[in-house]
């Protein structure tokens, strides 16, 4: 027995060692496993971060241009206000002018109503001294000469 028992502790020894060198050949496949996906994670986190900072660099220059997009954008703000103001003044301007020239309008055509009444006046006054020296001229013509 005891050689049969040495046989069989053999055979357990066999199965055994070939066991844990499964084990080990296991272990270091995972083990290599492990340091490969290490290492694309490593390559993968790297580019990551490459992009990562690339992006960051693109969105401060982005932020940058919206800045000075808002600054131009308010300097036009201000000078739509200001040429608003100023049409707002020249239209006042202009309404001023305009209620100006009525006004000169209204007064020209009350000086041509006083100076054609006037004219038609003089012309009366005119027309009456015309026939009272044409009277007198007549009379002179008609009264008897005396001797010089």
């Amino acid at each position: 027995m005891t050689n049969a028992s040495n046989g069989n502790l053999g055979n357990k020894m066999d199965v055994l060692i070939d066991q844990v060198g499964k084990l080990t050949e296991g272990i270091t496949e995972f083990r290599l496993s492990v340091e490969q996906s290490t290492l694309e994670f490593r390559e993968d986190l790297a580019e990551i971060k490459t992009v990562v900072q690339q992006q960051s660099g693109m969105i401060q220059q982005q932020s940058v241009m919206m800045q000075q997009q808002s600054v131009m954008m308010q300097q036009q703000s201000v000078m739509v206000q200001q040429q608003f103001e100023m049409t707002q003044q020249q239209f006042e301007m202009v309404q001023k002018q305009s209620e100006s020239v009525q006004e000169l309008s209204i007064t020209v055509k009350e000086n041509v109503k006083e100076l054609s009444a006037t004219a038609n006046r003089q012309a009366e006054t005119v027309d009456r001294l015309v026939r009272v020296v044409e009277t007198l001229i007549s009379q002179k013509e008609t009264a008897p000469r005396e001797p010089a």
